[in-house]
């Protein structure tokens, strides 16, 4: 197991979103996540139990670890350490009224909660109400020459973004600069942010433009390389266009092969 841990304050952030439901008014919050690693754990664990060492609460949580794995393939739903439970459930449903063993889905895995694990968080303090964020997010990109989920896409072929905030409108003021773009990297992911050599999909290359889809086939002067992917619009709430332009990158570099 490893020992790697994150710093964290004894509270949580949130943002506001607003109720998007025609003739409805409201707003809900949603929490910021914040992980806690193994290092985070242990510490926790030595604060009460002073006599053990770092090494061996590692090496029984790599056994447990281990253990549940194991039970997993065996497909097991599994218990876990009272909090609650892992269970096995298919990715999507089925488009037949018949279905036979052969159109079950891929599986992934689900989390139940216990009630012990629910009680935790009940009286945990909202730290900070975040303004919340505007920008547009991918959450997804899928390579449909290769029909693969990833990072590497192939040149000259048709790519799908899905995320959040995604449609390309122009600003209400006439600011120009929306689109999609891929913004030429070195090794270490750095770019010229003035956009002197980024590369736009011209928009008559996009074939689907919704909130949460971008669908479009790669520029052909697009050469292969890495890029940063840039998402550069002034999409506001409904149809109603944002003065200011929003641009969303991507975290990890795009590969053109």
């Amino acid at each position: 197991m490893d020992d790697k841990k994150n710093i964290f304050t004894d509270s949580v952030n949130v943002t506001m979103h607003a109720m998007t439901l025609r003739d409805m008014s409201g707003s809900y919050a949603k929490v910021m996540r914040k992980t806690a690693r193994m290092g985070n754990i242990v510490d926790k664990i030595l604060e009460q139990e002073k006599n053990l060492s770092r090494e061996t609460i590692l090496y029984a949580a790599g056994l447990l670890r281990n253990g549940i794995v194991e039970l997993l393939k065996g497909g097991a739903a599994v218990e876990v350490l009272e909090l609650g439970v892992l269970y096995i459930k298919p990715t999507r449903g089925m488009e037949t009224d018949k279905p036979e063993v052969d159109d079950v889905p891929p599986l992934t895995l689900s989390f139940s909660p216990s009630a012990l694990a629910v009680a935790a968080v009940q009286n945990v303090t909202v730290g900070a109400n975040v303004t919340p964020a505007k920008e547009p997010v991918v959450q997804e990109i899928i390579d449909l020459r290769t029909n693969t989920a990833g990072t590497t896409l192939s040149a000259g072929g048709s790519v799908l973004l899905k995320g959040k905030r995604l449609r390309i409108t122009e600003s209400s003021v006439g600011e120009s600069g929306t689109g999609v773009y891929f913004a030429p990297c070195d090794g270490s992911g750095g770019y010229k942010a003035d956009m002197s050599d980024w590369v736009r999909v011209n928009p008559s290359l996009i074939t689907e433009n919704t909130t949460t889809r971008l669908l479009f086939t790669l520029p052909a002067d697009l050469t292969t390389g890495t890029y940063r992917l840039v998402i550069r619009t002034s999409n506001g709430r409904g149809t109603y266009p944002a003065k200011a332009v929003r641009s969303g990158m991507l975290a990890e570099v795009v590969t053109v092969v």
